[in-house]
């Protein structure tokens, strides 16, 4: 358990596939909501949940965040559910590392990421490597270091 808490908790050792009996095993429903779906009925008695983060990708697989309303909300999930058998697997829970975005937002000190910051310029019109309109001057030229390198060589 990490040694500060936090609103937020992350959540590991998750089912790759949930089956849940009659209408939802339609193909309608994706695992991922499924499995959000389960796991807001399951922490949703524990307090106000604000977010819960479940992406179905090679890196975040088996796993997802939870953020509550409030630190005691969180607390009390942990202690509670931690090890708890879900969808034949005993949850590994422990309190996440940073605050997530949504907390972060509430609080007044959300910033955004920087691949946040490259999709907000991303309506520029590329060339190569550099977008149209990008000043050449302010970026360096290998001719100019090696004309420096000369320089500096004959003193």
């Amino acid at each position: 358990m990490s040694s500060d808490p936090t609103q937020t908790l992350y959540i590991t050792n998750l089912s790759g596939k949930t089956h849940t009996p009659g209408k939802w095993t339609s193909g309608r429903i994706s695992h991922v909501h499924k499995l959000k779906a389960s796991l807001y009925g399951l922490f949703s008695t524990y307090g106000v949940i604000l977010a819960i983060n479940a992406i179905n990708t090679e890196k975040m697989r088996e796993q997802a965040f939870i953020a509550f309303d409030n630190v005691a909300s969180a607390t009390s999930a942990l202690r509670s559910l931690n090890g708890f058998t879900f969808y034949d697997r005993p949850l590994k829970i422990v309190y996440a590392k940073t605050k997530s975005d949504v907390v972060a937002k509430l609080d007044g000190t959300y910033r955004p990421k920087v691949a946040d910051k490259k999709a907000s310029s991303s309506n520029r019109t590329l060339l190569g490597k550099r977008a149209v309109g990008d000043d050449l001057d302010d970026a360096p030229m290998k001719s100019r270091k090696i004309e420096s390198d000369e320089d500096d060589d004959s003193e």
